[in-house]
């Protein structure tokens, strides 16, 4: 659940590769574009190419976008890479908007934090980053980034999502399909009339006329203490406790869509016949829902979290000074 509500800093990415990149011309010239005007802020055609980099080389690239955002895309579309840029804009300006700022105190705290579980100390961090081209001041600024836009995702989307258990089991029940529905454990108590006692016929007629008592308003138990013939007569009639599947196919059929306190018609079995009564009927944990639910909760939590993270953005959006100016690949 927890990688589902925090928006992660994927570690072994930005510990593997880092690379800073310039755009230059042959002449040795820096070459720059606006891409695009989100509110004051220019997105540059320099910032497309580091972008285009680090995914390319699994640079210092915060993963919050990443989730909504088909990486594949991203690395090739430069319509895509143009959005993804204004996002983050999205992103940072909100962030400014609401105080978000994210201390150096806190930032060399989750470093030390990254250290400890990496078992590296902050000498071995900066060879590593040296070797890719950064600093560890870049890298600072990575974390500082990410920790801010964290905490604006937990505030705006992951806090307002909830997966309750129903949901978990509806879920589940949609994956095993229709023919198979929920589990429940019934208790359930019976009046048996015996074909053995005089012939089928003669079961029969008794066990109407103890059905029409029943009907007629006299209690189950008191019937079934006067006229069932099961040997092994329990008080009331109790004959004990099922899940689903493990009663004979026309019982089941009988009190399947009874509720508690409700009574079955006839049910002929190869015995003779028998009306049952549902004392208790509770939906059952199916095992694999069980062994699965973490699992489906996540998957409905990851989902929900796209959706509703999207749709944020897209408000944002909305909300916003966006100009995009044409741009063609050279």
């Amino acid at each position: 659940m927890n990688s589902c509500k925090n928006v992660s800093i994927n570690v072994a990415k930005i510990l593997l590769g880092v690379i800073l990149f310039l755009p230059i011309n042959s002449q040795g010239k820096i070459i720059e574009r606006v891409l695009s005007i989100v509110n004051s802020q220019p997105v540059l055609l320099s910032d497309k190419i580091r972008l285009e980099k680090k995914i390319t080389n699994e640079g210092l690239i915060d993963d919050t976008l990443l989730q909504i955002y088909d990486k594949q895309n991203l690395s090739t579309d430069s319509s895509v890479q143009i959005n993804y840029l204004i996002d983050e804009k999205i992103l940072d300006n909100e962030i400014k908007k609401q105080s978000l700022d994210v201390t150096i105190e806190r930032v060399e705290l989750e470093i030390r934090n990254i250290l400890r579980n990496k078992r590296m100390n902050y000498a071995q961090l900066k060879d590593l980053l040296k070797e890719k081209g950064a600093s560890l001041s870049d890298y600072q600024a990575f974390i500082k980034s990410s920790l801010e836009r964290q905490s604006l995702i937990e505030k705006e989307v992951t806090s307002k999502i909830k997966i309750s258990d129903e949901d978990v089991a509806a879920y589940f029940l949609s994956q095993k399909g229709p023919q198979k529905n929920q589990i429940y454990e019934y208790q359930v108590s019976h009046i048996l009339f015996l074909s053995s006692n005089g012939g089928e016929g003669e079961a029969r007629n008794r066990a109407e006329k103890g059905l029409l008592k029943i009907k007629e308003g006299q209690s189950f138990d008191k019937v079934a203490e006067q006229y069932s013939e099961d040997p092994n007569f329990s008080q009331g009639g109790l004959l004990g406790n099922f899940r689903t599947g493990e009663m004979r196919k026309e019982i089941e059929n009988a009190i399947s869509s009874l509720d508690p306190g409700q009574t079955s018609a006839l049910v002929k079995s190869s015995i003779g016949f028998q009306i049952f009564k549902v004392l208790k009927k509770t939906a059952s944990i199916d095992p694999l829902l069980e062994q699965k639910k973490e699992e489906y909760r996540s998957k409905l939590f990851t989902e929900a979290f796209r959706r509703q993270f999207n749709n944020w953005l897209i408000q944002k959006r909305s909300d916003a000074f966006i100009r995009i100016n044409e741009f063609k690949d050279s």
